[in-house]
Formats: structure tokens, sequence, C-alpha cells
């Protein structure tokens, strides 16, 4: 067992969770398997100060009446919404249910319990939970499409990195998209300014939506969009779905928030088969969410109509993964 690295079960309101240790940079991840294997909070010392990353729910049992709202929601089958909670599939028309404004949205394991199948200390603090949805008869009833989750936290140099797979364990193809949707603090200190925060994000087109759905019409992301040489966080306000996303050399998707008041950089780097990127701004919260999606808000009905919305068909024993770290490092 490492000194420096440390996982360990406690209680939080009645509930189970697992707290990931790094005690050489004081960085601390909390975890809930009950509620979609959120991982509700994550903070960090930097230049001795305390930096809570992740907004948090005020408690845990807002975060199960909420559970795409705080922390780090992980979002498969389908990340975003699907229209009227309906689609066809190689040539069958399937019905979820339409809850969410007349619409299904984030698919089905970032509500749902997980179960948690290992933990390890010998390379940073490391937590592994998986979801198999034959345990969830809603689920099945819903997409009967057989599938395995499994998602590993882990705590290493004070970056918290979330690696991702789900797999299709059924005998016929499965539609898929993989999505997560963190919140983080912005500012990032409580009495923080926004004048001091800049946002960047590597994107150059945005999906037209109506009714918060994509039209099929893509257009470039200028003006207030154009987040790629940054903008300032002070009076913006996203609920964006941008594509033609742009990697780095090194493959991987960056999008970062400065917090100058802060002294802070925080990276959010993506690798894997993503290709949207979602920049929201909650209303009336200190938060923003850079979200790196594999396909784009209803893609399962896009597709079909020809339109290239990323939509991901797993075959049998396939798996779809990704990977997605957040680096708060000093300016």
């Amino acid at each position: 067992m490492s000194d420096r690295h440390t996982v360990r079960e406690d209680r939080l309101e009645g509930q189970v969770i697992y707290v990931l240790r790094d005690e050489a940079t004081r960085a601390e991840a909390k975890v809930l398997p009950t509620v979609g294997a959120n991982c509700f909070a994550y903070a960090v010392e930097i230049a001795g100060r305390r930096i809570e990353v992740l907004e948090s729910p005020p408690d845990l049992q807002t975060l199960a009446e909420r559970a795409s709202g705080f922390g780090f929601p992980i979002l498969f089958p389908f990340p975003n919404r699907v229209r009227a909670g309906r689609f066809t599939f190689e040539g069958k028309t399937y019905q979820m249910d339409a809850a969410f404004g007349g619409n299904a949205i984030h698919g089905f394991v970032h509500t749902r319990p997980w179960k948690v199948a290992a933990s390890r200390t010998t390379d940073g603090a490391s937590l592994t939970l998986r979801f198999d949805s034959a345990d969830h008869p809603d689920v099945v009833r819903q997409f009967p499409f057989p599938f395995r989750a499994e998602a590993t936290y882990t705590l290493q140099e004070g970056a918290l990195t979330l690696s991702f797979k789900g797999e299709n364990v059924g005998g016929s193809s499965m539609p898929a998209g993989y999505g997560v949707h963190p919140y983080f603090r912005a500012p990032l200190l409580p009495d923080g300014d926004p004048a001091q925060c800049r946002v960047q994000a590597p994107v150059r087109k945005i999906w037209e939506l109506k009714d918060l759905l994509p039209t099929g019409r893509l257009t470039p992301a200028e003006g207030d969009f154009d987040l790629r040489a940054g903008k300032p966080l002070a009076g913006s306000k996203f609920d964006a779905v941008f594509t033609d996303v742009v990697p780095d050399p090194d493959g991987l998707l960056r999008c970062v928030l400065t917090d100058r008041g802060a002294g802070v950089e925080l990276v959010v780097a993506s690798e894997g088969p993503f290709r949207e990127i979602v920049v929201y701004t909650p209303p009336g919260r200190a938060s923003i969410c850079f979200e790196p999606y594999t396909c784009t808000t209803d893609a399962f009905n896009l597709q079909p109509q020809g339109i290239d919305a990323g939509l991901i068909v797993l075959k049998p024993g396939e798996a779809l993964t990704g990977t997605v770290r957040v680096i708060p490092q000093k300016l």
C-alpha cells in the first residue's frame, strides 16, 4: 500500500462514498457509486490554497434528484438528448422514456447505481466501478441492447483521470455514444472575479439548434462562439454543441479555463473518438462545463437521415473507450 496514495470507503449523509487521496499534492476526489459513479467532489492544493475544482452538489440528496447537474456525470449509451426518446435502428423502432422536456437525455448510467470492482494505490489512487445493463430491468425495457460499462477514476500528481469503456455484450449490433458532463467552478475561488477568467476550446463549427436539438445544419464558430483563442468568461453564456474539433499535435483535445485571480490554469484533456464538445454555463451558477462527446445530440435520429452525427455502431464484443483528464496547474 502506498503512503502517498490512498483509497478508502467512508460514509456521508448515510451513503457509502469512496475517497481518493494524493497526500503529496493534497488532492482529494470523492465518488458516490449509487448515483452514476459520480465523482461529486475534487479538490487540490495549489500555491498553498485549496482549490475546489468541481462544483459539488449542496448535498447527496440533491445529486440523486438531479444526477446530471453536479460533479462529473457519465453519459452512456448516448449523451444529451434523443428526440421524443424514439429512434430507429436497423429497421426497428425503439421507444425510451422521454421525461425530460419530452425527450430522453444522457443515457442510463448517470442516475443508477454502479458496483465497485477494484481499487489500487500503486500508481496513483484508483477506483474502478462497473455497470451491467442486465441488472436494471427498466434499462432493458427501454434499450434492449445488452451492455456493460467500466469507469476508473485515478488521482495522480494532483490530476484526475476518468477512463471509460462501454462494451456491447449482446448478440447483435448496438448504437452508441459516450460523453461526460463535468461542472467546473468558474471562478475557481469562492470570492473570485469572472473578469479574471478566460475559456478556450479547440472548435471550428457549431451545430444549429432548435429547442436544444440539432437541425443538422453546421455553421462556423465565429464571434461570441469563436473559442480557439479564448474568450472572457465574464458576460459569456454558453449552451452550445461544437464540432470540427482540432486536436493538439499529441492527439489530445484540450479545453482550458484560465483563472488569473486564482493563479490557476485548468486543462481538460480528452483522448478517444471525441468529435463534439459541449460548452455550457449553467444559469445563475459560478461554473462552466466542458463536455467531450463522441457524437452530437440526437445522433440516434440524425445519422439515419444521412447526417454525419458521429453515431458509433458497436458489433458484438466491441467497446467504445475514452479518457478525460482534468489537470489543475499553477500559472
